[in-house]
Formats: structure tokens, sequence, C-alpha cells
């Protein structure tokens, strides 16, 4: 063991060398682990953050779009391709017609979900005030079938009624998407006027409702 002394020369009791690096052996691994799973906790919540945002976003530049440019524009929400339910497109009027101005991706595994699914995960809500336009876009040069928000070019939304879209964590099945059971659902409420709120959590958008 080694010894220390103090200022008037009394001997004070130290760790031994082994029992210091055992010590911090300790102390790393247990912090090595404990970052792990923070890291392997929050990764879903993270991608689930990071594509609503995205989704937020979308819909604040295309409201942008309409106004500067006194034009329709438009949020399309892909839901037939490989890409279904992951894929945003930003589609503005111009003299020639629609064209795609920007796609967008959402992070792997977030998917936007639909009603039916999003009833479903919210106990049933009713969301029948929140019906979706369905509608057909060309995106790299496939045409696809999908949601459509369009906004008028006072940033209104076209459709007049408020409109709520959720995303959520999963992976694709087939035709579809199956979401994690205990995922952790973020929304996005788009009203009216334009204007929109992020919604964090399943009982947020149960209350938006």
């Amino acid at each position: 063991m080694f010894s220390l002394y103090d200022p008037v020369g009394r001997k004070i009791n130290s760790f031994t060398l082994i029992e210091l690096i055992t010590v911090i052996t300790l102390v790393s691994i247990f912090l090595f682990f404990l970052v792990q799973l923070n890291v392997t906790g929050n990764n879903e919540n993270q991608q689930i953050k990071t594509a609503i945002a995205l989704l937020a976003s979308s819909f604040d530049n295309a409201r942008e779009q309409a106004i500067a440019g006194n034009i329709y524009a438009k949020i399309f929400i892909d839901t037939s391709s490989d890409l279904k339910f992951r894929r945003i497109a930003i589609i503005k009027q111009t003299k020639n017609g629609w064209i795609t101005e920007r796609e967008i991706l959402l992070p792997e595994h977030t998917f936007i979900i639909p009603l039916d699914n999003l009833s479903k995960h919210l106990d049933n809500k009713d969301l029948s005030g929140y019906t979706y336009l369905d509608e057909e876009a060309v995106l790299q040069g496939e045409s696809v079938s999908g949601y459509d928000f369009t906004f008028t070019p006072e940033g209104r939304l076209f459709s007049g009624a408020a409109t709520i879209i959720a995303i959520g964590y999963g992976a694709k099945v087939g035709n579809g998407i199956k979401l994690k059971k205990d995922t952790n659902i973020s929304g996005l409420m788009v009203t009216v006027m334009g204007s929109r709120v992020i919604l964090e959590s399943k009982d947020a958008i149960k209350g938006a409702i």
C-alpha cells in the first residue's frame, strides 16, 4: 500500500496501485454500459424527432413558397412506391403545370402513420375530421399515389380543415408498415390558417383531436 504523509509528517493510508486500477476499470465498464444503454434507448426517439422536424419544415417550406410566389403549393406523401410512407415531396404550381421542388426521405424505420393505424395506436380515437386527400404525383419519373396537402396563395390549407399527421417507428412489411407495439409516436397538427404544432407524444396527439 502506498503511504502518504501530511504536512506534519503523519502517515496517511491510501489505495494500492492494484486497488486503484480495479476501481478505475469497474467505473469504466459501468460508464460504457450506461452510455450504450442510453444511446440504444434514445435512438428510436431521436429518429422520430428528426422525422417530425423534417415533416414540419416541409409544411413550412410549402406554405412559404405558396405565399411568396402567390401560387398553390402542396406536400405530397408517397403511399405506393418502395419508399411508401417515408418519402415526402414539396410540389408547386408553375405556368407549365405542377413541378416537384424537393423530395425528402424520413430516417430509416420511421414512417408516417395512416389514419386507420393511428386510430388503433391512440385507442381508437375518432380521426374522421382529419381525412387525407388522395392524389397522384410523378416522383423520380415514377407515377405514385399518396396523400396531398395543398396550400393556397394566402397560405391556407386548401381542404378547409385542420390536418394531423403522425410518425412512428417500425418496418415495412409487404404492402404496409408494421409499427413497434410500444413505439413513441410524434405528431404534427396543421391548422386551416397554415400554422402548425408539433405533438411530441400520444397523449399530446389525443389532446389535439
